[in-house]
């Protein structure tokens, strides 16, 4: 309810209310643009674009449309990083990403950094709408609902992607430990 008080006040021309959205959501979107572009001056810049374009948007702003502020604020990130990349034509690499941040079981199994490696390699190989919803509801613990308004796709859509993906990268962590087992 916070930052719903914080749009209304901000529509009404209070604009120090903005600097309440923007600390209560900065990090969380420059985490995500960094995990996407993997360069700290480019997620500052992307940032930065982020927060001027959301404070022109945010008087017409309104969850009656059913999108909530979170999923709004990373629709925003996400399109300036298509539209960064799209600019520079240059690929997401996922291999720069530091964290796998699946699950503790998952990261019980990659204990060593030669299988954090094999498991970066297989993320990857992934489709890139496999490793958005991932992202999004892994690092960004997202509903599948903000992830729906996120992607433009539907959320019953997300949820299937989500767990054949999860199922994907668990039935090869499996084998790579496994692999590593037969081979010490």
């Amino acid at each position: 309810m916070h930052i719903e008080n914080c749009i209304i006040r901000f529509q009404a021309g209070d604009f120090d209310a903005f600097g309440e959205i923007y600390e209560e959501y900065v990090d969380q979107i420059f985490a995500f643009i960094l995990r996407k572009t993997s360069d700290r001056e480019i997620a500052e810049d992307l940032t930065s674009q982020v927060w001027m374009k959301a404070m022109k948007g945010l008087e017409k702003f309104s969850d009656k449309q059913g999108a909530s502020f979170k999923s709004w604020i990373y629709r925003i990130a996400n399109n300036s990083v298509i539209d960064h990349y799209r600019t520079q034509k240059e690929q997401l690499d996922i291999d720069k990403v530091d964290e796998i941040g699946i699950s503790a079981d998952l990261g019980k199994c990659i204990d060593d950094q030669d299988k954090l490696i094999e498991v970066k390699a297989f993320l990857g190989d992934l489709k890139p709408i496999e490793q958005e919803i991932v992202t999004l509801r892994v690092w960004d613990e997202m509903s599948y609902r903000e992830i729906a308004e996120v992607t433009g796709k539907k959320e019953d859509n997300c949820k299937q992607i989500y767990k054949r993906t999860i199922e994907k990268i668990q039935a090869n962590i499996l084998m790579i430990c496994l692999c590593i087992i037969v081979f010490l």
